[in-house]
């Protein structure tokens, strides 16, 4: 893992908060650089959610602390007015995150976030709906957060087993999924997506598993050897294809979703009549992951 350099403070932390910094070092680096990502585009709007001046000034007077005795207090009130922390708090630390202007400010809701002992299934509920904010930065914030909740590392892939309550419950209750997560899931592993999706529908039918948890192995199987060298990085077997299209034509939108974001995301895997195809799909986020992988690729990349 690269080593994050943190900016010299001002007076010696105290072991407690020193040792918050060290958990949280990857999570304050994760969002600080993920701030700029791209837009969310389509859905219904999302819900309002502005920063609270009284929280964000709270939040700042940690960042802001000019010695250890000043931090202390700051964490302290922090902690006395929001233990246990609300999903509001919990968005307002991602709100101040978004706006940091250096690595100091976007530490500062980590520390928060560990002081407070936020657990992973609030650090979901809470930002669930920033994924679908109309401010890119507040998203990638909120992304950030989560690629911790996720396990997000070189060597492994995204555990997204605490997104499957809060799918399911929607889908029990007859809701929609929010666009935003499903852009989210989908964009950080498009198989393990499927899979938590065919979970979260409640799938009862073995066949109808079977396939799409063979599709998900030979086509992550394929990805995996062109990593590591067995197949060449613009190399694919006959076999991923055959299940590629498999899912590019399936009944259910989220299966057709998993196809065209792995075209989008690995362009060996393009095939060009399917990529068009969903590009004319009924499903809006079908269309928008394949339109976008029939687009040129940017210069430079």
């Amino acid at each position: 893992m690269t080593r994050l350099t943190m900016i010299r403070l001002q007076a010696p932390l105290p072991a407690r908060t020193a040792r918050a910094i060290s958990r949280t070092a990857c999570l304050a680096c994760a969002l600080f650089l993920v701030a700029g990502a791209a837009a969310q585009t389509g859905g219904p709007a999302p819900p309002k959610i502005d920063a609270d001046p009284l929280v964000q000034a709270r939040i700042a007077a940690v960042a802001d602390a000019p010695d250890v005795d000043s931090r202390r207090k700051a964490l302290e009130r922090i902690e006395a007015a929001h233990t246990p922390p609300s999903d509001d708090m919990i968005r307002q630390l991602v709100i101040f995150a978004a706006g940091a202007k250096d690595t100091r400010a976007a530490m500062a809701p980590a520390v928060i976030l560990r002081r407070l002992d936020v657990t992973e299934d609030a650090q979901v509920r809470a930002l669930i709906p920033l994924l679908d904010s109309p401010d890119a930065a507040i998203v990638a914030a909120a992304r950030g957060v989560l690629s911790g909740v996720e396990k997000r590392s070189a060597s492994r892939r995204a555990d997204l087993s605490a997104y499957l309550e809060p799918t399911a419950s929607r889908l029990r209750a007859g809701e929609a999924i929010p666009d935003g997560l499903v852009r989210h899931l989908y964009g950080v592993d498009p198989g393990a997506a499927m899979l938590l999706m065919m979970r979260a529908h409640q799938w009862r039918d073995p066949a109808a598993m079977r396939e799409l948890l063979w599709a998900e192995h030979v086509l992550s199987g394929t990805l995996w050897k062109q990593q590591h060298g067995f197949l060449r990085p613009d190399e694919v077997e006959d076999a991923a294809v055959v299940e590629l299209r498999r899912l590019a034509g399936h009944r259910e939108w989220w299966v057709r979703l998993c196809a065209a974001e792995l075209m989008r995301a690995h362009r060996s895997l393009a095939q060009a009549d399917l990529a068009g195809a969903l590009a004319a799909d009924e499903n809006a986020l079908v269309r928008e992951s394949a339109t976008a992988t029939i687009a040129p690729e940017p210069q430079g990349r």
